[in-house]
């Protein structure tokens, strides 16, 4: 039934389309940064499964916002990533008093 609800709505038909041609374009962009960018080891360092999940939630998050960079992407994690050291770091201060 639900492939008969997909097919009578071509407005849907299209944005999954649309979503499959951004996704494409993203994954080459990711690429092409990976190539250019093999001494990165923040990104590099990470075992090959991590990896594949970063690539994989950015791709998602394209979906949503398809002006999101990786660069962007990849500095607002390390932005999210000092975020919590320094929550941590509090957080060890305010038990230990």
């Amino acid at each position: 039934m639900a492939k008969k609800e997909i097919s009578r709505n071509p407005g849907l038909k299209a944005q999954k389309s649309e979503n499959k041609k951004l996704a494409t374009q993203k994954a080459q962009e990711l690429m092409t940064w990976k190539k250019n960018n093999l001494t990165q080891k923040r990104f590099f360092s990470l075992e090959e499964k991590e990896q594949h999940l970063v690539e994989k939630i950015y791709l998602i998050f394209v979906q949503v916002c398809p002006d999101l960079s990786w660069e962007d992407y990849l500095d607002r994690l390390r932005k999210s990533d000092n975020h919590d050291a320094i929550t941590k770091t509090i957080a060890k201060k305010i038990i230990r008093s």
